[in-house]
């Protein structure tokens, strides 16, 4: 004859621990999925969908505007005072303005060269 099992009533303590470890490991288990399938790499298009369609001509030229429409200047090359630009770090001179590192901090001497050559000294302002 089998052993008769023990009934669990309302106040057991460790039914309600076995239950709430129950419910946590479904939880994270149900989040560990999710989490994996939303880092799957997308699959890849059909070979007919990789020719280009007028859309994507369209919008190709559109995110190329967005990268050129702040011109970058090679660094150290003089320009003038008024460059219609933002520049990330300045090297501010009598002469202009050139774009310089962004590891030089600012008050730190630093220098501009001109078209023909000349090195023209300044001051990193921002």
């Amino acid at each position: 004859m089998l052993p008769a099992r023990r009934i669990a009533t309302p106040g057991d303590t460790n039914l309600k621990l076995k239950s709430a470890s129950i419910i946590l490991a479904i939880a994270l288990g149900v989040l560990g999925a999710v989490l994996a399938a939303g880092a799957a790499d997308p699959p890849l298009p059909r070979p007919s969908v990789l020719r280009t369609d007028p859309i994507q001509v369209q919008q190709d030229p559109a995110r190329l505007i967005l990268a050129q429409e702040f011109p970058t200047p090679p660094f150290y090359q003089l320009l003038p005072h008024e460059y219609p630009y933002p520049l990330i770090r300045t090297c501010y001179t009598h002469a202009g303005i050139c774009v310089i590192p962004f590891t030089i901090q600012p008050g730190t001497p630093c220098y501009c060269e001109a078209s023909n050559g000349v090195r023209v000294s300044g001051v990193c302002t921002k």
